[in-house]
Parts: structure tokens; C-alpha cells; sequence
């Protein structure tokens, strides 16, 4: 029958309590020995994984070094690339100059004469609009809206008579006497 750990250790105590040794205390050195033991295994084991740690941050250490390192090669590229087109830019600005003052002249130059052009363009659709409106105007809404042409031969239509006495609010509205006595004579 296989012993367990708890059974062995208390046989183990067992055993030293019955040694007639009456100045060594047998069972506490047992557990004296017992916990040293587990310290030393508690300490190798805290060694190890302290040593795994350090293996670890060495090799995480040696990325970011290699990594900065390739980095930095290649910022300086970049900075020498810079510098170089820094020095051709200045180069090509000094030769640009000239031909950008002579192209800002003759665009002033430009300006003045195409604003009068626009002007006069201007000037000649507006008259031109003007003319059209006023010779379309008035043949366009010949036929359109009450005119003044009606009133004009409803008066004429009717003979100017001397006898009809003074005038009524009828005869200035065009209607003759008769069509107006007819509604009144209706309503009484």
C-alpha cells in the first residue's frame, strides 16, 4: 500500500519521538529540516524564473536596440535626402525668380485690357436687352390683360348726347342708362 505524502510525514514523527535522545528534540528538527528543505526549493525556483526574466528582458533589450539601430540609419538618410533637395530647391528659386517677375508683368498687363473688354461686352448685351424688351415688349402683351382699348370703343360706340343730362357713375364706367335701371327695377 503506497503511502502518501501526510502519512509519511507523521510516521516520520512517529519514529523520532520514540529515539531515546533526550537532548535533541526529534520532531522539530524534522520540521526544521522539512521547511529548509522547502525554502531551498522555493529559492531555486524563484532563481529560475528570476534568471528566465532576465534571459527575457536581454532578449527584448537586444530588439529594441537592433530596432532603434535601423531606425536611426534610416532617419539619417532621410536627413541627408532632405538637405539635398533643400540645396537643388534653392537653386532652381534663384533661377526661377527672373521668369516668375516676367510672367506677373505681362498677366498685370493683361488684366486692365480684359477688364475693358468685359466692359464694353457688358455694356453692349445691356442695350441690346434693352432694345429687344422695348420693340418685344409691347407686342407681347398686345393680347395679355384687361387694356384701355375696350373702355375706349365702348364710349366711342355710344353717340355723345346732349340730353342724357349730367353725367352718372354709369355713363363714366361706359354702360348705357337702360342696363343699369334693369338690375335696380329687378330688386324692388
Amino acid at each position: 500500500m503506497p503511502f502518501d505524502k501526510d502519512r509519511r510525514e507523521k510516521i516520520t514523527r512517529l519514529v523520532l519521538r520514540s529515539l531515546p535522545l533526550p537532548i535533541l528534540p526529534g520532531p522539530e528538527l524534522y520540521d526544521l529540516i522539512r521547511d529548509l528543505s522547502k525554502t531551498r526549493t522555493n529559492l531555486d525556483k524563484k532563481v529560475e524564473e528570476a534568471l528566465a526574466s532576465i534571459r527575457n528582458a536581454s532578449s527584448v533589450v537586444s530588439e529594441l536596440e537592433s530596432t532603434l539601430t535601423e531606425r536611426t540609419s534610416k532617419l539619417e538618410a532621410l536627413r541627408s535626402e532632405i538637405e539635398r533637395a533643400s540645396s537643388i530647391a534653392a537653386v532652381e528659386e534663384e533661377k526661377a525668380a527672373p521668369i516668375l517677375r516676367e510672367v506677373e508683368t505681362r498677366l498685370s498687363k493683361g488684366r486692365t485690357r480684359e477688364w475693358i473688354v468685359a466692359f464694353v461686352i457688358n455694356i453692349a448685351a445691356g442695350v441690346l436687352v434693352f432694345l429687344a424688351g422695348a420693340y418685344f415688349g409691347p407686342r407681347l402683351l398686345q393680347g395679355v390683360g384687361p387694356t384701355s382699348t375696350s373702355r375706349s370703343t365702348v364710349t366711342q360706340s355710344a353717340p355723345p348726347s346732349s340730353t342724357q343730362g349730367p353725367p352718372t357713375k354709369s355713363r363714366e364706367l361706359g354702360q348705357k342708362p337702360d342696363a343699369q335701371a334693369a338690375p335696380a327695377a329687378g330688386r324692388q
